[in-house]
């Protein structure tokens, strides 16, 4: 579609081109909002600040989720090198010169002092091998890379039998409207299972069945993970953020569809690059081509779609965390004069 893109979507538009390009620690911190906390006794949530959870540290499981004893890597971020903030609560960014970004589900899990707090759904991303110029795997690759949950429950609710992990994409459904598209569990991993209970009825519950499982293992390997903590691990000490992956594959994210702009020559276009000839100057603004991306951990006996549909108070009442992104393109690295050194490898070949 191609419709006249307005002064303020130019200036957006520019904006964000900007903030792509020159990463700094203002812009980062507008990406990441004040987390919610749901689950807690009494009922009403609480609030952690966004410059509060900035400063949690982030790690990553590597390795196979049947390996003994989880091995466990901290997640390059600001104050490392010349590395930026990768986490966003409401933004997944990807980079117009990188042809792949993969994802697969997780549980993150919040540690005081080794201690698991608050679970949350998670989201592992990162550009492959084959696409980065380096030929390795990049987990931060700039802002806005590294989902974070926007609301969290407490870590008691994740050790009940039912709860689970799932993730949908918002797309249109063709008629003007919207619809949610399960991304985890897919049909081909639900109907890998190696036996289904005879309990299982139809693909619906057979799907929950299998994220519950995925996610009690996820809860087995923190309890293993913190049994073998050593007193001098970073972890026996403040506040840590670790995910946990519930599979071992990774699934090529959608692309988000491009939508292109007109603006009239002369007025909007000054703020782009201009095309030659007359009439018009032909651009894609910022905010168009975006998905919305959501995992949910929860424990309640509807599937994330239907939960969904509920109203932010409803939700609440039920505990679930909820972890929401759009996930949009944005201007190729390679091209930033600003890229700092910790991405050139990613970017520059």
């Amino acid at each position: 579609p191609r419709r006249p893109l307005s002064a303020a979507a130019a200036a957006a538009a520019v904006s964000a081109l900007l903030v792509s390009l020159v990463p700094s620690p203002a812009a980062s911190a507008a990406y990441t909002t004040d987390v919610r906390i749901v689950g807690m006794p009494g009922g009403a949530p609480q609030t952690l600040p966004a410059t509060y959870v900035r400063t949690f540290r982030r790690w990553s499981v590597l390795g196979e989720t049947t390996d003994a004893v989880p091995i466990v890597e901290p997640l390059p971020s600001a104050g490392i090198g010349t590395y930026v903030d990768p986490t966003s609560t409401s933004e997944l960014w990807w980079p117009e010169d990188v042809d792949r970004i993969q994802f697969r589900p997780a549980l993150d899990v919040l540690l005081n002092s080794g201690i698991p707090q608050y679970a949350m759904a998670g989201l592992n991303v990162r550009v492959p091998p084959e696409s980065a110029a380096d030929g390795s795997e990049w987990r931060n690759y700039g802002m806005c890379s590294q989902p974070l949950a926007s609301q969290w429950t407490t870590f008691s609710l994740a050790v009940e039998g039912s709860f689970r992990v799932e993730c949908l994409a918002e797309t249109e459904d063709g008629e003007g409207g919207t619809k949610w598209e399960g991304l985890f569990p897919s049909s081909d991993s639900v109907g890998g299972m190696e036996s289904a209970p005879s309990s299982l009825g139809d693909e619906r519950s057979a799907r929950m069945e299998y994220a519950s499982e995925r996610t009690n293992g996820a809860l087995e390997r923190i309890g293993v993970l913190l049994s073998n903590l050593e007193g001098d691990s970073p972890l026996s000490d403040g506040f840590h953020v670790v995910s946990f992956p519930l599979v071992d594959g990774w699934t090529d994210l959608p692309r988000p569809k491009k939508v292109e702009e007109v603006v009239p020559k002369g007025k909007d276009a000054e703020a782009y690059v201009a095309a030659g000839g007359e009439g018009t100057v032909t651009v894609k603004a910022a905010e168009e081509g975006k998905y919305r991306l959501v995992c949910v951990a929860t424990a309640e006996p509807l599937d994330a779609g239907e939960l969904l549909t509920m109203g932010a108070g409803t939700i609440d009442m039920t505990a679930t965390s909820v972890l929401g992104v759009h996930v949009s393109r944005t201007s190729a690295g390679s091209e930033s004069q600003y890229l700092p050194d910790a991405y050139k490898p990613l970017y520059v070949a």
